[in-house]
């Protein structure tokens, strides 16, 4: 029946349709000759030979393994979406994003590719072995280059072949179980020197081709139920195969013949020509599987635009994409000049073990978070992909650490070029579900922690009453500059209107998210609409915020119409009553230089002053910042004064560890002082000072009318911030810890 069925397959009576392919002949024939190749026939008994047969099936075992939990995975992320071109590549992208996707895409290719050259390079092995004269790496860019032509007639023909070529490699390793065994006395004396890890690099392609069944995706007629048949199928009659061939070698021949012999099996066959055919049957169909694979990788890349768009162009009735396997020709013609099969068999390993590494991550990921859309109809537990993983990335580091940093480089890289080419994917992955997963637990174990002054970090809320001049303002810059990477940035702004839609303030908080993301500033933005600013931003800042992620210093700009600032006093009073900090910036229209920075000390408002200290520091670490200087300075009554509070910051400034230069001015009467200051501080660019706190039993008049003052004594000074602290922070034990 099984002959029947072969040659039924193959006759040219029967049609195939290459685009309604099932689990049989879509998946588990092309995956299958991918296993089955070169090492099958050339290496697995040399392997045998070499660190014996307990090791060679720990070899299986663990090659295997990883191939069949892998084969699990590709099953429960298959069904769990609709699977179009690509395979393995359109799994990963559609779970991790575009830019992981990419760089495992590229990986599968290349590992398609490279396996092209490692079946030629098998074939050519045997043939020179027949005739010593032929010089390998030409026999091996022939061979490539004849079945290239093959493959680019027809699809059709690809498949039918397929199934004849299956065949014919039973039909050689049958020839091998009804063998004779090899007298012990013809065995010579040997000693193995290749280790367990070399032995398992060179064995492991092997035990891959599920990609190839993969790739075919876009030609199954049902990839739901194709894919999860053929894989885990063909993982386990692979595994079968190997066992029983490697346990055939064991008991027939010597250790030492085996390890000096590669071709023994031609001589252990009871038909030496069977073993051949089953030999470059083998080899061949594995590199026509990826022959008709690769292209379909790097067409789906192409559609993706990780890669120009012609590259996908299709070609004739069957549309087969021309370029693309030109491409793939190229590449494997070019890795003939690498060496033979002990020498690409690593490669292999490292591209193969990566790409199953990424997608048992993706598969154990999306089975651990529980996302609502993970509704696979394959189910499987997210410990198992985790170990799957976790085994892959173990297997890379013990066969080669240096090429296993070499291929995370070269996935790291194309991460990075797809991250800065901005490449907007027209689906949804999981990154927000595993960044919701960890803000999640890190908001609630926040939450239930007691606060520490040693992590604390300015989580500012920035209130614009101008959102369109906010994005070049100081307000913005000054920030920024200090919760990159260190605190968070949170804009408010307000739509002033009686009849403002939900769309209208949807819009508005989208162009202002737009444009800081394209400035590259990270910041939340809240947007609301009301009546009047001040009830609008109050609105904000009663609702802004989450848990311990809470805003806890307010940042407004000084107002350049004096009415506004009655609306300025009434934040300032909610965020007092909140126990928010107050910061009001005041930019200059002055060229920035971003040389001198200045914290005028208050002792009537000590806490203000130290927050000032914090405040400066964190800015001078900003990367505009990162070359000023840093000034603290006083006015002092009298020269007596000067070695006190010399004494006072020279102790200060060692507690707390802060490069700062000490500057005491002294002046006796209030025009003295004034003079002084406004003298000094004129050359800073930027320059940090102390405001008094409302009081409560203060109306907003009256400190409107301090704020008015201090505003007028300081108008010709640069850029400066005004700091009232009203939080309950023990600043002390932040600047001397």
């Amino acid at each position: 029946m099984f002959i029947q069925k072969i040659l039924g397959k193959f006759s040219s009576k029967t049609k195939i349709d290459t685009h309604q392919l099932g689990a049989f002949e879509g998946v588990f024939l092309p995956s299958a000759l991918t296993m089955f190749g070169a090492i099958l026939f050339i290496r697995l008994g040399w392997i045998v030979g070499n660190v014996g047969l307990v090791s060679s099936i720990l070899i299986l075992i663990i090659s295997f393994t990883i191939t069949m939990i892998t084969s699990l995975s590709l099953s429960a992320t298959a069904t769990n979406m609709k699977v179009k071109g690509g395979g393995i590549y359109y799994m990963i992208s559609r779970s991790f994003g575009l830019e992981i996707g990419a760089s495992i895409g590229l990986s599968i290719f290349l590992k398609l590719a490279v396996s092209i050259t490692f079946c030629a390079f098998g074939f050519a092995e045997s043939l020179c072995m027949l005739f010593p004269f032929l010089n390998p790496k030409i026999v091996t860019f022939s061979v490539i280059t004849i079945l290239f032509v093959f493959a680019s007639f027809s699809m059709r023909w690809v498949i039918k072949t397929q199934i004849l070529i299956f065949g014919l490699i039973f039909l050689g390793l049958f020839s091998l179980f009804f063998a004779n065994p090899i007298p012990l006395g013809e065995a010579g004396v040997f000693t193995s020197q290749l280790s367990f890890w070399q032995a398992f690099a060179i064995f492991y392609p092997a035990s891959c081709g599920i990609e190839v069944g993969a790739a075919m995706s876009s030609r199954l007629k049902d990839p739901k139920k194709a894919l999860p048949l053929g894989t885990l199928g063909v993982a386990l009659f692979g595994f079968v195969v190997y066992l029983l061939v490697a346990i055939n070698f064991s008991l027939k021949v010597p250790p030492s013949i085996l390890a000096n012999n590669p071709l023994i099996a031609t001589t252990l066959s009871i038909l030496p020509p069977l073993v051949f055919v089953g030999i470059w049957a083998a080899v061949l169909s594995s590199a026509i599987g990826e022959i008709v694979a690769a292209p379909q990788i790097l067409k789906t890349l192409a559609n993706d635009r990780v890669l120009p768009k012609w590259i996908a162009k299709d070609f004739g009735s069957t549309k087969e994409p021309w370029i693309a396997s030109i491409i793939t020709y190229l590449i494997s013609s070019s890795c003939v000049l690498i060496g033979g099969l002990n020498y690409i068999a690593p490669i292999l390993a490292m591209f193969c073990l990566i790409c199953y590494a990424v997608l048992n991550l993706a598969t154990g990921m999306e089975a651990f978070l529980e996302n609502p859309s993970w509704r696979p109809q394959f189910k499987v537990w997210f410990g198992l992909p985790l170990f799957g993983s976790l085994l892959c990335f173990s297997a890379m580091l013990m066969i080669n650490a240096q090429a296993a940093f070499g291929a995370f480089v070269f996935v790291i890289l194309v991460f990075l070029l797809m991250k800065k080419r901005k490449i907007m994917s027209h689906w949804d992955d999981i990154t927000q579900g595993i960044l919701l997963f960890f803000s999640r637990f890190s908001i609630y174990r926040l939450a239930s922690l007691k606060p520490s002054h040693r992590s604390w970090r300015p989580n500012f809320l920035v209130l614009s009453q101008q959102p369109s001049q906010l994005l070049n303002s100081d307000l913005l810059e000054f920030t920024h500059a200090m919760t990159k990477g260190r605190g968070f940035l949170q804009i408010g702004s307000v739509v002033v209107s009686e009849k403002a839609s939900l769309e209208m303030v949807a819009r508005l908080k989208k162009v202002i998210a737009d444009v800081l993301n394209k400035d590259h500033l990270q910041a939340l933005v809240e947007v609301t609409s009301s009546q009047t600013q001040v009830t609008g931003f109050r609105k904000i800042m009663d609702s802004f915020g989450l848990g311990p992620l809470a805003p806890n210093t307010i940042v407004l700009e000084v107002p350049q119409d004096p009415q506004m600032l009655m609306d300025v006093c009434q934040m300032i009073k909610l965020a007092s009553m909140q126990k928010r900090n107050v910061v009001l910036i005041r930019g200059h229209k002055k060229e920035k230089r971003y040389r001198n920075l200045q914290i005028w000390w208050d002792d009537q408002y000590k806490t203000t002053s130290e927050l000032n200290v914090l405040f400066a520091h964190m800015l001078q670490k900003s990367s505009i910042w990162k070359k000023s200087n840093l000034y603290l300075k006083e006015i002092i009554n009298n020269e007596s004064e000067r070695e006190n509070k010399f004494k006072k910051y020279s102790t200060f400034f060692k507690e707390s560890r802060f490069i700062i230069d000490l500057d005491l001015k002294i002046a006796t009467t209030d025009e003295e002082m004034n003079r002084v200051f406004n003298l000094t501080a004129k050359n800073a660019d930027f320059c940090f000072l102390s405001s008094r706190p409302i009081l409560e039993e203060e109306s907003l008049e009256e400190y409107s009318t301090y704020l008015k003052e201090l505003f007028e004594k300081t108008k010709e000074l640069p850029s400066c911030g005004f700091v009232t602290a009203y939080q309950e922070l023990d600043l002390k034990q932040i600047l001397t810890s």
